[in-house]
């Protein structure tokens, strides 16, 4: 996340904060509810791509939990003593009312017609209309994956001779397709065709449920059309929907098909939902004759080879699992300064050509400078006396984010800048570094007297942007210090091959600042490797001890056909 980022969300969080307290306390009008819980929303959906753990997004949800319920106990009364009307009081009564009835979806399998009645009406007071009120039942159902409830309200409405929408219908058969074991084939392909007969065209969301629904079913192949159809209107196919069709892919024996949509899968960069893929094409491996399960295993091994991406702990398990039966030693290791601690083997660190690394600059230059940060974002009297000073003074072998650096641990140390400095020149007498700075920083820097060029941005500009080209064009030997993940400006790459020639740029020139410490560069690249005899494969995978996105794994799995004889 980067540092305004940071700033935005622990201001509003803490505004928001007071804000209910106060409104709790006090008593104050309802709308403060309103004003409060859309905070929350707003800040949690624009920063969800920046939280690197799973940690910093639950305090989100736990601060809008807390909010909902409020909600939920306040506003679905009326106020007393208050006649006028309150359309924002109107509108959030609507969306929590079945709130107070969760222990009902969430522990309850039937309920009476009675029961029903109760719940419906507590919609309807609110203004909500029948039908409506129908599709928020059938999405609480769907919330706690409550599937026999959901039946039981469908049965209700046939007996009052109610016909369910299509919203309905659709949000029904994704909890279908959540519960396949208990719903069946028969029943969710019935469901399908009887809404491809009310519904001649699928919009998006219908077509991504239609998929995930035939991927369970033996017509999986059915959902190729609405795959086609998603990638036509120029929407991407998520990585549910991607990882669904691979999985009955591989388990159909279909392979070809299956990596087709890998490609597909890396090309769209869902590397999250990589363990699911691994896990269905293994699990399609231990299907074939031992003469073909190890080919099948490799050809995955340098799938990951590919992405540049490592699985988790469960992947890493099966795996090892699969080799061993193959007559593969397979042991747990730790690659120290490059070298296997079981095997001896020294890893290799994946170079990038002069041809790739121009192709990235300029790259670089066209879609994330001239058409974005640069001209957007600063001034262009200052990017031309910033290329002046490259031009001058460059190339340099260290490029250093001076705002970054000193906002270490989500806290302001600016002495930790100097200590950085005097670090790098400890180890490299003759190193000739550029430090990047925002202009309200001028005077600490000017006092610290580093021997170091130092360039001034304006507070507004992307200072992220001048560090990266800075470092670009002083060639593939630099050393760049920044913690930031630079993400954004990855995803702006066109290519996947791009975006892979990036990465791998970031991992061989990127040092970190991780508690206020400089830590050593890479000795090998993070990436499942084959030995160069071909014999034996070294897999990186997460054991569950990494917190943050841009730490690598410490773990690795040793694999070696027996065959080898181990040094």
């Amino acid at each position: 996340m980067n540092l305004q980022c940071i700033t935005r969300v622990s201001a509003v969080r803490s505004i928001s904060q007071r804000w209910l307290t106060v409104t709790i306390v006090n008593k104050k009008p309802r709308v403060k509810f309103q004003q409060c819980y859309n905070n929350f929303v707003t800040i949690r959906n624009i920063s969800c791509n920046s939280l690197d753990t799973h940690r910093d997004q639950s305090l989100f949800s736990k601060d809008i939990t807390k909010c909902r319920t409020v909600l939920s106990r306040s506003l679905c009364t009326p106020l007393i003593g208050t006649a006028e009307e309150d359309p924002v009081k109107d509108h959030v009564r609507r969306k929590v009312v079945f709130d107070r009835f969760n222990d009902h979806f969430r522990d309850k399998s039937n309920l009476s017609s009675s029961e029903w009645e109760v719940i419906l009406a507590a919609g309807v007071e609110t203004g909500l209309t029948t039908e409506r009120c129908d599709v928020r039942i059938m999405k609480a159902c769907l919330g706690f994956s409550n599937y026999k409830l959901a039946t039981n309200y469908l049965s209700h409405m046939q007996q009052l001779q109610r016909t369910p929408n299509t919203a309905l219908l659709g949000i029904y058969m994704e909890l279908c397709t959540n519960n396949y074991q208990e719903c069946g084939e028969e029943k969710l392909l019935a469901l399908y065709d009887q809404l491809c007969t009310r519904l001649p065209v699928f919009d998006l969301t219908m077509s991504q449920r239609a998929v995930s629904a035939l991927c369970c079913t033996s017509q999986w192949q059915r959902s190729f059309q609405y795959l086609t159809f998603i990638k036509r209107i120029g929407s991407k196919i998520s990585a549910k929907n991607l990882s669904e069709i691979m999985k009955v892919a591989f388990g159909a024996s279909e392979t070809e098909t299956g990596w087709r949509y890998f490609d597909i899968f890396c090309e769209q960069q869902y590397s999250d939902y990589i363990n699911n893929i691994c896990l269905s094409y293994l699990d399609y491996c231990k299907t074939l004759d031992k003469s073909k399960q190890e080919a099948a295993v490799v050809e995955l091994l340098q799938k990951l080879h590919e992405l540049r991406v490592f699985p988790d702990r469960s992947t890493a398990r099966l795996l090892h699992h699969l080799l061993t039966g193959l007559n593969w030693n397979v042991a747990r290791t730790s690659i120290r300064r490059g070298v296997c601690e079981k095997c001896g083997e020294k890893l290799q660190f994946a170079s990038i050509s002069e041809q790739k690394f121009d192709d990235l600059r300029e790259t670089f230059l066209e879609l994330v400078l001239k058409n974005g940060d640069i001209y957007r974002g600063s001034d262009p009297t200052e990017w031309r006396n910033f290329n002046n000073l490259l031009e001058d003074c460059g190339p340099f072998t260290h490029v250093c984010d001076a705002l970054n650096i000193s906002y270490n641990n989500g806290r302001k140390e600016i002495s930790l800048i100097k200590k950085v400095i005097q670090h790098i020149i400890r180890l490299h007498p003759d190193a000739n570094i550029l430090l990047v700075c925002r202009q309200h920083q001028k005077k600490l820097i000017t006092s610290m007297r580093l021997p170091v060029r130092t360039y001034y941005v304006a507070n507004v500009s992307q200072d992220d942007s001048y560090t990266l080209y800075a470092a670009l064009h002083s060639g593939l030997a630099v050393k760049v210090v920044t913690s930031d993940l630079l993400r954004d400006h990855m995803f702006r790459m066109r290519s996947a091959e791009m975006r892979r020639t990036f990465r791998l740029w970031r991992q061989h020139c990127q040092l970190f600042v991780k508690r206020g410490q400089l830590q050593a560069p890479a000795a090998c690249t993070t990436m499942s490797q084959q030995s160069q005899d071909g014999k034996s494969w070294h897999v990186p995978y997460d054991d569950g001890s990494i917190e943050f996105s841009h730490e690598l794994p410490q773990s690795w799995l040793c694999a070696r056909q027996q065959s080898v004889r181990r040094r």
